[in-house]
C-alpha cells in the first residue's frame, strides 16, 4: 500500500498551488472556484508561516510549547499555534516582521466562507487572493527558499 507523505513545506505549498490553479483555469469568476481558493490559501499561508518556526523549533508550532511532545508532533495530536500567536512568535523569536494585513483580510474572508453565509464581490475576493499571496511569496523569498528543495522551488515558480 503506497503512503501519502508531504513535509510541513510540501503540505503549504500544496494548498497554495490548489488556490491558484483556478486562476490558470480562468475559473475565478465562479463561486465555488473562489471560495476553494480562498480556504486554501489561507491553509497554505498558515502552513508556511508554521513551517518558518518549526525550522527554528518544532515545539514551536505548538499552541502551548509546555505541551510540546515529539510523540504528539509525529502523531498529530496537538493543538498547533493560533494565528496571533504564530505572528508574535515570529516577530518575538525570529525577529521576522510581516504584513500581516493582507492576511488578517483573507483570514476574515476564509472565516465568512467557512462559518457563515456569504456575500461579497468577485472583485472583492481576487484583491484578497492577490493580496495575501504576493505578501506570502514575499516571505518566500525572504525567509524559505533558501531551505527548500529544487522541487518545491520549481512548483512555486522560483
Amino acid at each position: 500500500m503506497e503512503n501519502i507523505i508531504l513535509s510541513l513545506l510540501d503540505n503549504g505549498i500544496d494548498y497554495i498551488l490548489e488556490a491558484v490553479r483556478p486562476l490558470f483555469l480562468n475559473r475565478l469568476e465562479s463561486p465555488h472556484f473562489l471560495k476553494y481558493s480562498i480556504l486554501h490559501l489561507y491553509s497554505g499561508i498558515e502552513l508556511l508561516l508554521k513551517e518558518k518556526l518549526r525550522q527554528e523549533h518544532w515545539s514551536l508550532i505548538f499552541q502551548d510549547v509546555s505541551s510540546a511532545d515529539p510523540r504528539k508532533l509525529q502523531s498529530g495530536d496537538f493543538v498547533s499555534i493560533y494565528h496571533d500567536e504564530l505572528l508574535k512568535r515570529l516577530k518575538g523569536i525570529l525577529n521576522i516582521d510581516i504584513n500581516d494585513k493582507p492576511f488578517k483580510m483573507l483570514r476574515a474572508l476564509r472565516n465568512r466562507f467557512e462559518h457563515f453565509e456569504v456575500k461579497v464581490s468577485i472583485s472583492e475576493c481576487k484583491e484578497t487572493i492577490a493580496s495575501a499571496l504576493d505578501e506570502i511569496i514575499n516571505f518566500w523569498d525572504k525567509h524559505l527558499i533558501d531551505k527548500s528543495t529544487v522541487e518545491q522551488q520549481k512548483s512555486l515558480g522560483r
